[in-house]
């Protein structure tokens, strides 16, 4: 008479839920050992790294140390994009008029902004304008007492860069428009008033923090 195996129920259910277990811990090490988990604060070099956001720009112009003028600019960032600031310089132009040669004290003050519709504050190409102020007079008065004034307004384009370590390079190229008066300063004399379009270049060199 054949033999009658009682296959006990308990034991077949272990028996297919240990390979289960088994495949389940298999892939949660696999996972676990794929798995990157991210710092929660940079890294002290990525923070070396970061080029710093400098908010002043203190500039001069070599050009015009050809007149001679010494000229400085301070631009401050306003936005990511825009940049305000004010122009000033002093210097001694030379005219000539008919049978003496005057050394004219010229003074200037400025305001301007530049929007910087590529790149940022401190890098970036500069669309810009300025208006300024300028006054000259001979101070010599037993020659003749030329004094006069010039208002410019000007408009363009430009690059600008500031290293890490605050360095700053800026050049610009665009045109202005004057408008001129002069007197002779003497008595029932003449008075003058033109208007003409000149170019404008101003190449500058400074810091920024």
């Amino acid at each position: 008479m054949a033999n009658l195996r009682t296959e006990n129920p308990v034991a077949n259910k272990t028996k297919l839920i240990r390979p289960l277990l088994f495949a389940s811990l298999l892939l949660s090490r696999e996972v676990l050992a794929g798995e990157t988990i991210e710092a929660p604060f940079p890294s002290t070099r990525e923070s070396a790294d970061e080029h710093p956001m400098q908010y002043v720009s203190l500039t001069f112009s070599p050009l015009s140390l050809l007149i001679p003028e010494g000229e400085i600019g301070i631009e401050m960032r306003k936005y990511e994009k825009l940049g305000l600031g004010v122009v000033a310089g002093a210097g001694r132009i030379t005219q000539v008029s008919p049978g003496v040669k005057l050394h004219l004290s010229i003074y200037d003050l400025g305001i301007q902004a530049n929007y910087y519709a590529v790149g940022s504050f401190r890098h970036g190409m500069q669309l810009g304008f300025r208006g300024v102020y300028e006054h000259f007079a001979n101070p010599f008065v037993h020659q003749l007492p030329i004094s006069g004034s010039n208002f410019k307004l000007g408009s363009w384009v430009g690059y600008k860069y500031v290293m890490k370590v605050g360095l700053t390079f800026q050049t610009q190229i665009g045109c202005q428009y004057i408008w001129n008066h002069e007197s002779d300063g003497i008595e029932g004399g003449t008075n003058s008033k033109s208007e003409s379009l000149a170019p404008l270049l101003e190449l500058d060199l400074g810091w920024s923090f």
